[in-house]
């Protein structure tokens, strides 16, 4: 991801990528960015997506359906 995806656009695009129903009350979508060691170029960055739920029951139902990789 490039850098100027920083910010609303990574949210978009995280939004993009997963589907709206990662996006509800009880998830909390967290970023991990660091610099890309990979690319030469600085203006990229690496994005790790992680989701917090707000109780065991609610990560065990999106682990049922499968929705957890």
């Amino acid at each position: 991801m490039k850098q100027h995806h920083v910010g609303e656009l990574r949210d978009l695009w995280v939004r993009q990528q997963l589907g709206d129903e990662w996006f509800k009350p009880g998830i909390e979508i967290v970023y991990e960015e660091q610099p890309c060691n990979t690319l030469p170029d600085e203006r990229y960055i690496d994005l790790h997506v992680y989701a917090k739920f707000k109780d065991q029951k609610m990560a065990a139902w999106y682990a049922i359906k499968g929705n957890i990789k």
